[in-house]
């Protein structure tokens, strides 16, 4: 049995190409042992492409590529989300990531992170090319009876992972579908939430009793991305909340700076359902509890979020959606809020609560404060020295300039929630703001957005006050 030669890699060369680099991707994306049943798995194609068959050489070179590339992809893939999330695409965070995520979205995560993500890609094209441009060499032969022999049984050995169920679903198409029909199913679970949120109210009113309707007032200001570290407040050297220093020093003994507040997770969905919901199995939830109790609740929000709308906003008396532009793209400005956070303080009810929740400084950063009100851009101060000092790129000190802007902007909106709180509250009034989760923006390593693998990601900040 011979082949026709013809212009292709050496046999080292190839065999690089297409047993060594696909190796090392996986080892890339994967832990140890991890890696090794991945290439266990990818094992039995690479048997395929060393047993030539003359008739079928065009088949031959598709299936092994597509297999390949289908193990080299997934690995790259999980190597990046593993750098800069410390998360694997199952779970939670991820699958409620994508589950709360549209395809406009999507598409506006890829176009802010393409600096970030852009050496990855070009890597794992380059990987890929190497593959295909190996798989067009000619191949050897095998024809000796023995060789044959000895490469049914090694194909044998090769294809024992498929038997077992648990490494079966480890391979990527299998995988990367039963991952779209868990997001799915996430969705599906948000939209059909209605009976969850019966027996949250049922919970609440076997728990809870309301004895008087004395006159009270709670106001949660509900941010998103904020790290107390970037405020001033927090011992920050910009000038980033001078309105909210100026209420602390005004209000005294009535207002709390707690210094070490953190998040119980990196992201908003998350973060929500471990604030407001609570008890084994999550069966009350906070809303739900205010109202048995005799508040009225408000949930005014300057999101559009299915997820939040469905698992929190609906539980509330009034939900007001002032936000009709899903993504990071959305220019709704913060200051939305106060006109219906006016109206809900002047309601008749003796006892509200009223959430208000802001976008804060939710990327894009850029899009949170109105155009003209970047008030950190170009500047030559102490961050910018000790950025420079940590070999921050130009492009993270630009992002991190837009975030602190974001943040002066979104201070005057919070400073107006407590002024509006302290003087139209009827009865006893307490005020508090919170971020739902941090951020991470060049604090610890060159990334800007959500971080679960740093500090950056859970840092919020939690200011109080109450009326005398």
């Amino acid at each position: 049995m011979r082949w026709p030669q013809g212009l292709g890699a050496a046999p080292v060369l190839r065999f690089v190409a297409v047993v060594l680099v696909p190796a090392l991707c996986l080892a890339l994306g994967h832990a140890p042992l991890r890696a090794l049943q991945m290439i266990w798995l990818m094992a039995p194609v690479w048997l395929l492409w060393y047993w030539p068959l003359p008739r079928f050489l065009g088949v031959q070179r598709v299936v092994v590529g597509l297999w390949l590339i289908a193990f080299m992809v997934d690995a790259w893939v999980r190597a990046y989300m593993q750098r800069y999330y410390g998360a694997a695409p199952d779970s939670s965070l991820v699958l409620t990531a994508m589950a709360n995520a549209n395809a406009q979205e999507a598409s506006e995560y890829l176009v802010s992170h393409a600096r970030q993500a852009a050496p990855w890609v070009l890597a794992a094209l380059a990987s890929v090319s190497v593959l295909l441009a190996a798989l067009w060499g000619p191949l050897a032969p095998v024809t000796r009876r023995a060789s044959r022999t000895l490469w049914v049984v090694l194909l044998i050995v090769a294809l024992l992972p498929y038997a077992l169920k648990p490494s079966r679903r480890l391979h990527p198409v299998v995988f990367w579908d039963r991952w779209a029909s868990a997001v799915s199913d996430q969705q599906e679970s948000w939209r059909d939430l209605e009976r969850q949120r019966e027996a949250w109210h049922r919970n609440a009113a076997l728990k809870v009793r309301a004895l008087h309707q004395d006159p009270s007032t709670v106001v949660v200001v509900l941010t998103d991305s904020v790290n107390r570290d970037n405020l001033q407040l927090y011992g920050y050297p910009r000038p980033t909340t001078p309105e909210l220093s100026a209420r602390q020093a005004q209000w005294g003994g009535q207002w709390a700076t707690v210094k070490e507040a953190w998040s119980t997770q990196a992201s908003t969905v998350p973060a929500l359902q471990d604030m407001w919901l609570q008890g084994a199995g999550s069966e009350q939830h906070l809303l739900a509890l205010a109202r048995a109790a005799g508040y009225r609740v408000w949930w005014i929000s300057n999101h559009d979020d299915l997820a939040i709308k469905n698992l929190h906003a609906r539980l509330a008396d009034e939900w007001i959606l002032l936000n009709r532009v899903p993504g990071r793209s959305t220019r709704s400005m913060d200051s939305a809020v106060l006109p219906p956070l006016k109206a809900a303080l002047t309601d008749p009810a003796p006892r509200k609560l009223v959430v208000v929740h802001i976008l804060g400084a939710h990327q894009h950063y850029h899009l949170r404060f109105p155009p003209g009100a970047d008030v950190f851009e170009g500047a030559e101060d102490a961050v910018s020295c000790h950025m420079r000092a940590q070999d921050r790129p130009v492009w993270l000190r630009a992002q991190r300039n837009d975030y602190d802007a974001a943040l002066r902007y979104q201070e005057g909106v919070v400073a107006d929630t407590l002024d509006l709180t302290a003087t139209l509250a009827s009865g006893p009034a307490t005020w508090i703001y919170k971020s739902d989760h941090g951020q991470e923006v060049g604090h610890t390593m060159r990334h800007a957005g959500h971080s679960p693998r740093t500090a950056s990601g859970y840092r919020i900040p939690l200011l109080l006050w109450r009326s005398p």
